[in-house]
């Protein structure tokens, strides 16, 4: 799912531009002269950007014993999550859902149910509250076309892109048309783009997907060009992981799977939840 795996990395911090240590220093100052839940939680953000996830949680666990905050009570529910301790996760999303049956937290309570794998629960969730959001309709989407709903996945995201004009989600829609065997619509949305963009890895691959069963040799020589494109891109320090999962999900289209696995064991590595390279974790089962 390339579509959560960018709008991941546009909200991460960008070091170049923000100095996480930097912060958490400030923020310690703040709180040894005067802790407040606020301060508190500001810096278990800064932690989880370091992946002190311990740190976070004692910061976040010292931010509710000042005062119930509820935005505290959300992130502690995520890095618990993130942290296999699924039971404490859910009783907090359950708690924050009491205290306000809201969108964001239906989508919160869908997120945790999923990370603990009852994706029944993370649909039922997830539909409770009309998506506001990029992250929410992708999930949602997510969440339907692991149950077979290619289509109406497909239905979600296309008009989710005409609510917000997101790129992201208008290339949400396309894999998920893809999916859904949309071969014409989307096969002349991806020859246009391809004639006309300076990069075309992406949208080769995406056509290679959708053409894998009619036209094999024009499949093979996308995932050439793909691949040809993609090598001198990725750096070899803080490489692009957009790229990283581009050029795994192309060499297992092309049956290198062990390359491809190797990528897949970068972006595992990575702070990005599995649910961001779900389609290449997909291709090399």
């Amino acid at each position: 799912m390339r579509r959560l795996l960018i709008f991941l990395l546009l909200c991460l911090p960008l070091g170049a531009h923000y100095d996480v240590n930097a912060a958490v220093a400030e923020l310690t100052k703040k709180i040894s002269k005067a802790p407040t839940a606020e301060l508190y939680y500001k810096r278990a953000i800064e932690f989880r950007a370091l992946r002190k996830k311990v740190h976070a949680v004692s910061d976040l666990r010292a931010a509710l014993k000042l005062s119930p905050h509820q935005p505290s009570m959300a992130a502690l529910a995520e890095v618990l999550s993130s942290k296999e301790e699924h039971e404490e996760a859910l009783r907090l999303g359950h708690e924050l859902r009491e205290l306000s049956d809201t969108p964001a937290n239906n989508a919160l309570l869908a997120r945790l149910s999923l990370d603990a794998g009852d994706y029944e629960n993370a649909l039922r969730y997830i539909q409770k509250g009309p998506p506001l959001k990029d992250d929410t309709f992708l999930l949602h989407a997510y969440l339907l076309e692991r149950g077979g709903k290619h289509e109406e996945a497909a239905r979600i995201l296309k008009a989710g892109h005409g609510k917000t004009k997101s790129i992201v989600l208008r290339n949400a829609w396309l894999d998920t048309a893809i999916s859904a065997g949309q071969v014409d619509q989307v096969l002349s949305i991806l020859n246009e783009e391809i004639s006309s963009s300076r990069f075309t890895a992406t949208h080769r691959i995406r056509r290679a997907r959708l053409l894998q069963k009619k036209d094999p040799q024009s499949v093979k020589m996308d995932l050439k060009i793909a691949l040809a494109e993609l090598s001198p891109r990725i750096k070899s320090v803080r490489p692009d992981l957009t790229l990283i999962y581009d050029r795994g999900v192309a060499l297992a289209l092309s049956g290198n799977m062990e390359m491809a696995s190797r990528d897949l064991a970068t972006l595992r590595s990575s702070s990005l939840p599995r649910l961001s390279y779900a389609l290449l974790t997909g291709l090399l089962r």
